[in-house]
C-alpha cells in the first residue's frame, strides 16, 4: 500500500465516529449516487493537519481530539449549504438562511452524541466578531480550514482573492463577503485576511517555525510528508 494512502487509511479508522455525519447525513462520503466526496476528502485532510498542528502545539490530548474531529465535522453539511446557497440572490436572505440551517445542523450533531465543545469549534471557521478565534483549538480549526483549496494547501491570502475574483462565483462570493461589513466593520474575506496574518504569526511562534507567515501553509505540509515518510 502506498505510505500516504496507509497514513489516511489508519487516521480515517483512528476517528471513524467524526465521518459518520458525513456518511449519515452529510451526502460527502460513500458510493450513493450524487456524493460529493471532494468535500469530505476536504474533511480527512482538514482533519490531519489540523491533528499536526494540534500535536506540534503540544497541546493536552482531549485538545488534540476536539481540534480534529471538529475539522473532520466542519463541512459534513457543505452539499446542504451549498444547495441552499444557490437559491437565493439577496446576501441578506441568504444569510438568514444559512445561519437557520447551522443551528438545525449542529443541534443534530449534539443529538448524535457529539460534545457541545465539539460542536462549537466546527463553526470556527466564521468568525462570530472581527477579534476572530480566541482560543487554541479554534486557531487551528480556523486556519486548517482557510489555508485550504479543496486538499491543497495554500497561501490564506491568495485563497481570499481567487474567491472574490472567479470567474464565475466571484460576484456572488464577493457580495457575500461585504454583507458582513456590519457585523466585522470590514468585509468577511478582509477579515479572514488579517487574521490569515495574526493566526499564522501565533501558530508559527506556538511550533517553531520562523519563516515567512504566508509561507507556513507549505512548511505545514512539508511537515506532513515527513510524518507520512516515517509513518510505519
Amino acid at each position: 500500500m502506498k505510505q500516504s494512502t496507509h497514513y489516511y487509511s489508519d487516521f480515517a479508522m483512528k476517528h471513524r465516529t467524526a465521518f459518520r455525519p458525513h456518511f449519515k447525513y452529510g451526502e460527502t462520503l460513500g458510493k450513493r449516487k450524487g456524493a460529493w466526496r471532494n468535500v469530505g476528502e476536504h474533511c480527512l485532510v482538514a482533519g490531519v493537519f489540523a491533528e499536526l498542528l494540534a500535536e506540534a502545539m503540544q497541546l493536552p490530548t482531549e485538545s488534540v481530539y476536539r481540534a480534529t474531529h471538529a475539522a473532520i465535522l466542519h463541512d459534513w453539511n457543505k452539499k446542504h449549504e451549498t444547495l441552499l446557497r444557490n437559491q437565493y440572490t439577496s446576501s441578506s436572505e441568504l444569510r438568514q438562511r444559512l445561519e437557520q440551517l447551522r443551528i438545525a445542523d449542529q443541534q443534530k450533531l449534539l443529538d448524535l452524541g457529539y460534545s457541545s465543545e465539539v460542536v462549537h469549534l466546527t463553526g470556527a471557521n466564521i468568525p462570530v466578531d472581527k477579534a476572530g478565534p480566541q482560543t487554541d483549538e479554534e486557531k487551528i480549526v480556523w486556519y486548517v480550514d482557510a489555508m485550504l483549496t479543496d486538499t491543497q494547501p495554500t497561501r490564506i491570502h491568495h485563497r481570499f482573492e481567487a474567491l472574490e475574483s472567479h470567474h464565475i462565483r466571484g460576484p456572488a462570493n464577493l457580495e457575500f463577503s461585504q454583507s458582513f461589513e456590519n457585523q466585522y466593520g470590514s468585509s468577511l474575506y478582509s477579515l479572514q485576511r488579517d487574521l490569515g496574518d495574526t493566526i499564522g504569526t501565533y501558530l508559527a511562534k506556538r511550533i517553531g517555525y520562523h519563516g515567512l507567515v504566508d509561507d507556513l501553509p507549505s512548511a505545514l505540509a512539508e511537515r506532513l510528508r515527513e510524518r507520512i515518510a516515517n509513518y510505519t
